[in-house]
């Protein structure tokens, strides 16, 4: 993927590492999982009992989660060209159809079902 850096797209991740990872997440709560600035210190030692990490562990995690989150806000306009790409656009002569009422798919004709 352009924009990203090499050791990112060659990085080896270990299954340890990603149980860990998992086992943080999962003892988040669901606010916690979709707002992570509400995590004070003491619910970063709550996630880590229960995680079986350290705050340390979890810190890093949240740390490496708002880099990643200005990353993919930095890429976010080019990803979205790289997603949607020419192929997924309607063409003209298609858009043009559409929007006088008619379309290219044998039902919508009277035609009935294909098969």
């Amino acid at each position: 993927m352009p924009g990203v850096p090499k050791e990112v797209r060659d990085a080896k991740v270990d299954d340890r590492d990603v149980g860990k990872i998992e086992a943080i997440i999962c003892s988040m709560t669901p606010l916690e999982r979709t707002d992570p600035t509400v995590l004070d210190g003491s619910r970063r030692l709550r996630i880590a009992h229960g995680s079986g990490t350290s705050t340390t562990e979890v810190n890093n995690l949240l740390r490496q989660f708002k880099e990643m989150q200005k990353m993919m806000r930095g890429i976010g306009p080019m990803a979205k060209l790289m997603v949607a790409g020419p192929a997924t656009r309607p063409s003209r002569a298609r858009a043009t159809a559409e929007s006088q009422g008619r379309s290219r798919h044998p039902s919508s004709r009277g035609l009935g079902p294909t098969r």
